[in-house]
């Protein structure tokens, strides 16, 4: 199944472009560290 979830998300321009821009804000510094489930639910809300 990895390969073809792999090809699926090749194959999608919208799912490529997505992926560009977190690799260049993740480039740029603007991320944050999760490290635990609380740091993860203090984003979200």
């Amino acid at each position: 199944m990895l390969i073809l979830d792999t090809l699926e998300i090749l194959g999608n321009p919208g799912m490529m472009a997505t992926i560009q821009v977190s690799e260049e804000d993740i480039a740029a510094g603007w991320f944050r560290e999760i490290s635990s489930i609380d740091d993860l639910l203090d984003e979200l809300s």
